[in-house]
Parts: structure tokens; C-alpha cells; sequence
């Protein structure tokens, strides 16, 4: 039911047109696509792997291992 007097129903065509103007905008602005994530991932990865082999040096020069 509607709110008050003058709201209609909605209807599958407002719906609609409603997804497509409001909804899916804002999703898409929210979320990216797989390739941009695919990017993001594969800097992400490249970052930890730096990050992991500089700790590796440091562990070895303090611990005197490996």
C-alpha cells in the first residue's frame, strides 16, 4: 500500500527504469570489474612478494639462518 494518497503503486516498468537510472549507477560505482580486479590483485601479490623477500633478508642477517 501506498504511503500516502498521491503515491502509486509501483509498477514493473517503474521498476525497471528505476534499475537502470538509480540502482545499477550506484552498484557500478561501488564495485570494480574483473579485469580491475585482476590488476589490483596481481600489484597486491607483486607488493607482498617484495615485501615478503625483504623479510626474508632481514631474518637472515638478524637470525643468521638460511
Amino acid at each position: 500500500m501506498p504511503k500516502n494518497k498521491t503515491q502509486k503503486p509501483l509498477t514493473l516498468d517503474g521498476l525497471a527504469t528505476y534499475n537502470q537510472e538509480v540502482l545499477l549507477p550506484a552498484v557500478e560505482e561501488r564495485f570494480v570489474s574483473k579485469k580491475e580486479f585482476r590488476t589490483f590483485k596481481n600489484k597486491s601479490l607483486t607488493n607482498q612478494d617484495a615485501m615478503l623477500k625483504k623479510l626474508d633478508i632481514l631474518l637472515t642477517e638478524k637470525l643468521g639462518i638460511f
